[in-house]
């Protein structure tokens, strides 16, 4: 999935690379933003800080900056420039998509249902 950041670069998921990635506009050679390029096997709690990325669908930019990132099981969010990220949402089953809405809420949607989910 692509988004849009805050400052008009592309904020791409590359989920077989496990990783997310920045492209300026006009630039010829992205940078790496969120992940290692491994996946992450491991770490599926919700507040347990992780590094890695586990098959990264889709990413959107929330109104305070945060990098939320829909992945294989969970979405988990990301501040701009740690190296570390914070599982919100886990034991998603076939995740599809992720918006945020006005309210702050993530949408996520499986295969057969909609949730909606706020951190707070």
């Amino acid at each position: 999935g692509v988004s849009i950041d805050h400052d008009g670069s592309y904020v791409i998921a590359e989920p077989n690379l496990h990783r997310i990635s920045k492209w300026a506009a006009g630039a010829t050679q992205g940078e790496l933003l969120l992940g290692t390029g491994r996946r992450d096997y491991f770490s599926s709690n919700i507040g347990k800080k992780i590094s890695q990325l586990d098959t990264p669908y889709r990413v959107e930019v929330a109104a305070n900056g945060d990098y939320v990132v829909l992945e294989r099981e969970r979405v988990s969010r990301w501040v701009p420039g740690e190296t570390k990220g914070t599982v919100v949402c886990n034991k998603l089953k076939s995740p599809k998509g992720l918006k945020i809405d006005l309210d702050g809420n993530y949408i996520i949607t499986e295969s057969n249902r909609v949730i909606k989910w706020n951190e707070e």
